[in-house]
Order: structure tokens, then sequence, then C-alpha cells
């Protein structure tokens, strides 16, 4: 029985390889990566922010802010991780009282530091 419970962790361990190569799971630091920021109305009103990345990552956090709200909420991918390519855009979340010449900071997450995740990027947009 031992024999078929390693089998399936190794099965499952080769799975998650396959699955995440290619994926950055390492960054240079904060402000290299330069992520882009989007956002756009939503059908009832709401704003949604997007983001996409310069390169293809696996993110374990975001975490969004808007200083003059105050606002902050922090954006958990428990494993497995976000895989995100570079070649679209991807959703981060749809906020309400989203309001013209607020700023809204997003600061990304790769997966390590004992699971608080590694900042990787931070990146701001100005609401226009």
């Amino acid at each position: 029985m031992k024999r078929i419970s390693s089998v399936k962790y190794i099965l499952l361990s080769l799975m998650v390889l396959v699955l995440t190569c290619g994926y950055d799971e390492c960054a240079t630091g904060p402000g290299e990566q330069n992520f882009l920021i989007s956002y756009s109305p939503s059908a009832d009103g709401n704003t949604k922010f997007y983001f996409t990345p310069p390169d293809k990552f696996v993110l374990q956090r975001i975490t969004s802010r808007c200083r003059s709200i105050p606002f902050e909420i922090s954006i958990d991918f428990k494993y497995p991780y976000l895989a995100c390519s570079n070649s679209e855009s991807h959703l981060i979340k749809e906020f309400s009282n989203v309001q013209k010449g607020q700023v809204w900071e997003f600061e990304f997450f790769s997966p390590g530091d004992n699971g608080r995740g590694i900042l990787i990027d931070m990146a701001n947009i100005t609401i226009q």
C-alpha cells in the first residue's frame, strides 16, 4: 500500500512540475518587473482592475489598496498558485466606489518566504 502511495506522490509532483514549467517563481525585486495595470467599467457600475505581467509568473498574492478611501485587500491564491502569462490581461478584482483622481496601488507576490510570499513588483494607476 505504501508503494502505491509513493507512486501517487511522484506522479502528482511530476504533474505540478509540468504544469508550472516555464513560469518564473523567482524575481529580481520590487519595481523591476513592470506589471501593467488597466481598468474598465463593469455593467453594474463597478470597476474591474486587470494586470498584464512582463513575463510568465506564478503568483501567491496580490494586494490592492487606495489610500484616499482608505481601502486595502489581499487576494491570496492557495496552492495551486495563479499561473499567469504575459500574452493576456488577468482580472485582479472588481471594486465599487472607484472615483476619478484616485490612485490605486497593487503589489504582486510570488510563492515563498514561508507562506507570506516574496514581493516582486509594485504598480499603481490613477483613475481618469
